[in-house]
């Protein structure tokens, strides 16, 4: 809980910046940025006994305009519990889009969908098994500019990782396993 407390703090530090008045979005072209902030990962499962982990997230992002208010894009994100030996962990690759309702940005919208790997949701055997399924994502923030093209963002992000199976070859164990993860943070982009 550490970790989302400092992520929440960054995140309220982001929001009282004095920046200048947004600029409209060009619509058109390239855009990149990446993210750091915290997060909780939890899972839902027979064995499980209904908790999460707090941990440290961080992401990657680029992609080009449907529309100047729509943008497409590709994103890679992880989670790391540093504190806990390095497990759980979750890493993401998936396609987004972004619907900002204002071409002078202000408030945005994200939906995703791709792929997800982790490993230490499940109490299985001695080593912490492995696992991957499809993810879907929903989130959005605010954007503040912070240069002629580049935004400060602060985030809020919910990815579910839909039921899955979990092999412990060395138990002979086999779980079923719904993972989520919830985050906080703060994103810098350049449009």
């Amino acid at each position: 809980m550490k970790t989302i407390g400092w992520a929440w703090i960054l995140l309220m530090s982001a929001m009282t910046l004095q920046v200048g008045p947004a600029a409209a979005q060009s619509g058109s072209g390239a855009w990149y940025g990446l993210s750091v902030g915290g997060g909780y990962l939890g899972s839902s499962c027979d064995s499980c006994d209904g908790s999460g982990q707090a941990g440290y997230t961080w992401g990657l992002h680029g992609g080009g305009y449907f529309s100047p208010s729509t943008a497409w894009g590709v994103e890679a994100s992880a989670f790391y519990d540093l504190d806990g030996g390095g497990y759980p962990w979750l890493g993401a690759l998936g396609l987004l889009l972004r619907w900002t309702p204002s071409r002078t940005r202000g408030g945005f919208l994200k939906v995703g969908a791709g792929w997800a790997w982790f490993k230490g949701l499940v109490p299985l055997g001695q080593d912490p098994p492995r696992a991957n399924g499809f993810q879907g994502e929903v989130g959005g923030g605010w954007d503040f500019q912070a240069g002629e093209a580049v935004t400060l963002s602060p985030f809020v992000d919910f990815m579910l990782v839909p039921s899955t199976t979990v092999d412990d070859p060395q138990e002979s164990l086999s779980e079923r396993v719904t993972g989520y993860l919830v985050q906080l943070g703060i994103a810098v982009s350049h449009f």
